[in-house]
């Protein structure tokens, strides 16, 4: 800016200050000459010839040596030509022959100030304004030498004195301005710019400087504002024209920037660059068609045009034109080979044409080019990831983030190949890296909230979901993560919540309606449960096993236990490989299928194969072979608390010998509640496996040196039986949650007793049967509570004058079988009353249909009464209004039998061919009611009548129950768990002997 502030004031000063012709008398004719030759060389000048009027300048210095503004005129000369030695040397003399010569001494120094002789033009100028202090030029040409020379202060003191002496000095405003922009001071700056256009509206620089200067203050409507006035002073103004376009880009103006290009097309319309640019803005409005259009032009006006291509390329592969995007890529490279930002490019897009060898030895191919090529090696991560080489991956993407440390992709990427490996610390700060690179990245955040989900860390994943839909409300993995935090969390409410914004943004997103049905079955919402599942299978009903899953356990709730199996079957077929749909379809066999031990053993056989493709067994265990040592115990259960297998376990765990036994437990859910905590102080240690995959627990359990490894859950809900197929201990066995064979490669044992599996029943097990002497069941009897005791609650039949019969098992099992069976009893004592209760019916839903089917087979609405769930206290005083229970077929009861005789009412139960049907005659005979058991239909029928017929038999047994259980092996926790831990000793002396 100074420099050309100073060439225009260059001759304007001489126009002000150049005097007048020498016309002192000669000595003789040569005078007249060379005055006559000046004249001649002024009128060369004004007609725009230089080198003659040069030609007759130096004839007349030959003439008349000593005429000062001979050599200030051939001075001017010099300088126009940018001869800047040659412009110096006239000056020099001019000033030596007269040297109070000021328009000669201002071009000598403004010619040493272009050369860098800042001092000496200091000096020059200095001198002027001691001849003549009002010099308004000297000043002003003082100021911009001091400027050159850092002395910012003193410049703009003489700045501010020219303006003194002119002060509509256009240009020394702007000069002022130029200083105090230096300074910092921006606001007199500004306002010293508008002065310098206030004075001269035509000053195009000034307007220029004055536009950018509001651009870098982020005053952008301004800014574009003051550029349009810009191009309206100086229409060919082309770098005004470009800084107008690129802030009309960043503001996402497309409009007026596709005006301003189509202008420029129809004057320039061979400049293949602006067809380039109009094609970009048009792309940026995604005008796709006319993009292309102009981008094809550019390249048909410069055929080796790169950028048009690149640019062309892009424009196909947002139209998906994918093909088409590879031939244009594949042209720019082949006309700038060394141009490495189009391979990454183009290798994703052939990936996406599913052509990864071409990917892949294109990539290998810039990385030869240029090793430290950190895209392409981020690129072929992503393709080693995909193709499963998640080694390879790994190494790409560590080298990637060597050669670009700050690249927060890579590290995002990173961290979620780290993640899914479950190497959660070092993906945690992968991602953490990738978050202080770009901490407005939502995506990073929503997955570092996975890590801590997948660890079981809750409380800490919350904050990060919630940061990352703070940062984008649309994200709809993290509504959805938020949701499943929730849900682990048992905050329902909340989760549904969630769900249902993540349906907002994406209403037909089946994890999302599978998620809610989740939810829904949860709460016992079957209605809403199946009508989120047929959601979720609307546009795919081929896919989604998970969802026919759920449909399934609908189906087995509201006791349609045939429709479940279809749908447990059909979930199989989408999905071979979801053991949960494998799992839920063998329970579903057992509890529902009429005794049908051959069609389980079936299905278990597929499940085995299955289990036996997809692990790779330990062969060797840190553990020692010697057999009369203490022994390592672990224990596999989500059900460790307030669950039936809690009440179970509780009263064996605190009756071992901890000398001869160490209990270990791996836990697949977390539970805080007083049972949990109780039974935690007899485990040496307690392990999460939550979350964690099936190799990497088997891991876990193998690094831990387990010599037997128990399984409490078979294939009930939340198991881990992959795990076992894994063998992460040398001898493993099923135990308590289960009623039948696992079907688990590597499962040695089934723990049972000679009446839940008789000797001819082995045949239906893949396990051996270790049987322990006598149950193999030991219940926890509650704390007892005042109001629960039973010794003066009379018989309630010898006050109603009718039997109460009660069921408090979930309407699951209410199989077709046993409500035929109960119809029959009812049908046979008219004046009985049966009671339900449980947690499926506290859904009016269940309700309904559970009414229903008891009308459905006889059983009258008045008859009977449902109930919903309650406090454990209060369904345990609910035993007082119950004369007797009626089990269940072909699953018979466990815990709720238990319970029923520690309240003093028996339970009359019918036994089959298959564990489930047998738990009922198992638990009775150990509690020394034999009589109670029935071997088929008509005996069940008979019992109930013959036990209700004998009213102060059933009051006696009532009031002498409770203590007979007491005293049996079933709630002896000492005498059970002795019997157990000699079973314990026993398998690993047989295991040890054969080592």
């Amino acid at each position: 800016m100074l420099n050309w502030l100073k060439k225009q004031f260059s001759s304007a000063s001489q126009e002000e200050t150049t005097p007048a012709i020498d016309t002192r008398p000669t000595e003789s004719e040569q005078s007249e000459q060379a005055a006559e030759l000046k004249i001649q060389g002024d009128a060369f000048l004004k007609q725009g010839k230089p080198f003659e009027a040069q030609q007759c300048y130096e004839q007349a210095l030959a003439i008349a040596p000593k005429d000062a503004s001979l050599h200030n005129q051939l001075g001017d000369l010099y300088y126009e030509r940018r001869d800047l030695k040659g412009a110096e040397s006239h000056y020099r003399q001019a000033v030596h022959l007269q040297p109070d010569f000021v328009s000669a001494l201002l071009n000598l120094g403004l010619t040493l100030d272009e050369s860098g002789q800042f001092l000496e033009a200091e000096s020059f100028y200095r001198q002027i304004i001691s001849i003549k202090p009002d010099e308004v030029l000297a000043h002003y040409n003082l100021s911009v030498t001091l400027a050159s020379q850092g002395r910012t202060e003193d410049a703009i003191a003489s700045c501010r004195q020219a303006l003194s002496i002119r002060p509509k000095f256009s240009q020394a405003y702007f000069q002022l301005a130029s200083l105090l922009g230096m300074q910092g001071d921006a606001n007199n700056a500004e306002e010293a710019l508008r002065q310098a256009i206030e004075c001269d509206p035509q000053f195009v620089q000034a307007h220029w400087t004055l536009a950018n200067f509001l651009q870098q203050q982020n005053r952008i409507p301004e800014a574009i504002q003051k550029y349009r006035e810009v191009l309206e002073l100086a229409p060919q103004f082309d770098q005004a024209r470009d800084s107008l376009l690129a802030i009309l880009f960043s503001t996402q103006q497309y409009s007026e920037a596709e005006s301003i290009y189509r202008k420029l097309c129809l004057s320039t319309p061979e400049d293949a660059g602006i067809q380039n640019n109009l094609g970009v803005t048009l792309k940026a409005q995604d005008k796709l068609a006319d993009a292309e259009i102009c981008f094809k032009l550019a390249i048909q006006l410069r055929p080796d045009f790169v950028e048009a291509y690149s640019n062309l390329g892009a424009t196909q592969l947002q139209k998906n034109q994918l093909q088409e995007a590879v031939i244009s890529y594949q042209k720019a490279i082949d006309y700038k080979p060394a141009s490495l930002e189009f391979y990454p490019v183009l290798a994703r897009i052939l990936r996406q044409l599913t052509r990864i060898e071409e990917a892949r030895n294109l990539l290998l191919h810039a990385i030869k080019l240029d090793g430290n090529f950190a895209h392409a090696h981020f690129e072929l991560g992503l393709l080693y990831e995909e193709q499963g080489e998640l080694s390879k991956a790994e190494t790409e993407f560590r080298k990637t983030i060597e050669l670009m440390p700050a690249h927060s992709v890579a590290h995002g990427y990173y961290g979620v190949l780290l993640m899914n490996q479950e190497r959660y610390q070092e993906a945690e700060a992968s991602l953490r890296r990738c978050i202080q690179e770009q901490p407005n990245e939502a995506a990073a955040h929503d997955n570092l909230g996975m890590v801590f989900y997948l660890q079981n860390k809750y409380s800490e994943a919350i904050p990060h979901f919630k940061k990352a839909l703070e940062l984008n409300p649309v994200l709809e993995n993290a509504w959805n993560n938020l949701g499943s935090t929730y849900v682990r969390m048992e905050q329902w409410s909340d989760a549904e919540t969630n769900y249902c914004k993540s349906l907002h943004i994406n209403p037909d997103s089946p994890l999302t309606h599978i998620n809610l049905a989740r939810i829904y079955l949860n709460q016992k919402k079957f209605s809403k449960a199946e009508a989120s599942f047929k959601a979720a299978l609307k546009d795919k009903p081929d896919g989604f096993g998970d969802a026919y899953t759920i449909l399934g356990t609908i189906l087995q709730y509201t006791g349609r236990h045939m429709e479940a199996i279809a749908c447990f079957r059909n979930a199989i077929a989408k999905d071979p490989g979801f053991m949960e749909a494998h799992s839920h379809l063998l329970f579903q066999l057992g509890l529902g299928n009429a005794d049908s031990p051959e069609e389980y053993r079936t299905e278990v056989l597929a499940y085995q194969s299955k289990l036996a493709a997809d692990s790779t067994p330990y062969t060797t265990w840190k553990v020692s072979p010697q057999i009369n040592r203490r022994l390592r115990i672990g224990v596999v259960s989500a059900d460790m608390g307030n669950h039936p297998v809690g009440y179970f376990l509780e009263n064996v765990t605190k009756e071992f010998d901890l000398q001869k036994i160490e209990l270990v437990a791996f836990s697949n859910k977390t539970r805080n509640d007083n049972v949990n905590a109780r039974l935690r102080q007899y485990f040496s240690s307690w392990h999460s496996i939550e979350n964690i995959s099936d190799p990497v627990a088997a891991e876990m359990i193998h690094e831990q040196g387990i010599d037997i490894l128990i399984d409490l859950a078979g294939h009930t809900a939340e198991n881990r039986l992959p795990v076992f197929a894994w063998k992460p201990a040398p001898v493993q066995c099923s135990w308590l949650g289960y009623f039948g064979t696992t079907g688990v490669p590597g499962m040695d044992y089934v723990l049972a007793d000679h009446i839940s599996v008789p000797e001819q029943h082995e045949e239906y097990f893949s396990e051996k049967i270790w049987y322990l002497p006598e149950t193999r069941l030991c219940f926890t009897p509650p704390a007892i509570q005042p109001s629960l005791e039973v010794a003066a609650n009379p018989l309630p039949a010898l006050l109603n004058n009718y039997i109460t019969f009660a069921c408090f098992q979930s309407t699951g099992k209410l199989t077709d079988f046993t409500l035929a069976l109960w119809a029959q009893v009812m049908q046979s004592l008219p004046e009985a009353r049966l009671r339900l209760q449980c947690r499926e019916l506290e859904n009016a839903e269940i309700r309904l249909h559970t009414q229903e089917r008891l009308r459905q087979f006889g059983i009258a609405p008045e008859r009977t009464e449902l109930h919903g769930p309650s406090s454990r206290e209060a369904y345990l005083a609910a035993h007082k209004q119950v004369d007797m229970i009626l089990d269940t077929f072909p699953y018979a009861g466990g815990t709720t039998t238990c319970e029923a005789l520690w309240m003093g009412i028996p339970t009359l139960t019918l036994t089959g061919t298959t564990m489930a049907s047998r738990q009922g005659a198992s638990l009775l005979t150990y509690a020394g009611l034999s009589d109670w058991i029935a071997k088929d239909k008509n005996e069940f029928v008979r019992l109930a009548i013959s036990h209700s017929s004998d009213l102060n038999k059933l009051s006696q047994l009532r009031s002498t129950l409770r203590n007979q259980v007491l005293a049996s092996p079933l709630f002896d926790a000492t005498r059970f768990a002795h019997n157990l831990q000699d079973a314990l000793i026993g398998i690993w002396s047989e295991f040890a002997k054969k080592l």
